[in-house]
């Protein structure tokens, strides 16, 4: 399922754009949902809840528009963590350029075709699957993060509590195990522990009692899981 949102104060291209991406969809067979803003500020009190942020895959921001434009918008959602697509419309080709500073996608000058609609609405939601599939969304309460599978070096388990340990940091959050591993690719993501979890990219030593992560961090092999990790090791490298 891909969120997508459109904002515009022009009512017309509002729901212009709105039945674009309904036929292209159609069309494709894209899974969407889909919410249409005519106040930047309607869209500014829901970006701030992080939970609906991180569910917004796409934005279409109109650039043109008077007190808070488009790039006013994507300014502020940049700021407070979006780290999702954002195509600008623009009601001419000079105004989007100040745009691709906030790491815009692409622009789309208003009265074109549906032909160039879809071109780049399709590069989106190819971009976006593929996003989508390179992080993880892990939530505690209202707090929500988007973890890269690539940066995260392993999991510790604490009776429902799980601890995932990245690049960035560390989260905590509420789950069960056996369901949360089902995210989890397992040929890379292997248990090692009753209550650990690791990485096979961040390995650096394998013993029979202990690994050791690129960070030098050292985590105990429990004697059941070790035959099953070294077996994972090494068809890992193979691939």
């Amino acid at each position: 399922m891909i969120s997508i949102v459109i904002l515009d104060d022009d009512l017309l291209s509002l729901e212009t754009y709105g039945t674009f991406i309904e036929k292209i969809a159609k069309k494709h067979g894209i899974d969407y949902e889909l919410k249409k803003y005519y106040s930047p500020h309607d869209l500014m009190f829901d970006v701030e809840d992080q939970e609906i942020m991180c569910n917004i895959d796409i934005m279409f921001l109109d650039i043109n528009m008077p007190f808070m434009n488009g790039i006013d918008v994507a300014k502020e959602a940049r700021k407070l963590g979006y780290q999702g697509l954002i195509i600008f419309i623009t009601a001419n080709d000079q105004s989007w350029r100040e745009a691709f500073d906030l790491n815009a996608f692409h622009y789309i000058t208003k009265g074109e075709k549906l032909s160039k609609f879809e071109e780049v609405f399709l590069k989106a939601i190819d971009l976006q699957k593929n996003h989508q599939v390179s992080k993880i969304k892990l939530i505690n309460n209202h707090e929500v993060r988007l973890i890269a599978f690539d940066d995260i070096r392993y999991f510790q388990i604490i009776d429902k509590h799980i601890s995932v340990y990245y690049l960035k940091g560390e989260f905590t959050f509420k789950g069960t195990f056996n369901k949360f591993k089902e995210n989890l690719d397992p040929k890379i993501f292997i248990q090692i522990h009753r209550n650990f979890l690791v990485s096979l990219k961040k390995l650096v030593s394998i013993t029979q009692k202990s690994v050791i992560l690129d960070n030098g961090v050292e985590i105990p092999i429990g004697r059941i899981y070790y035959n099953h990790l070294k077996e994972s090791y090494i068809a890992y490298r193979k691939l």
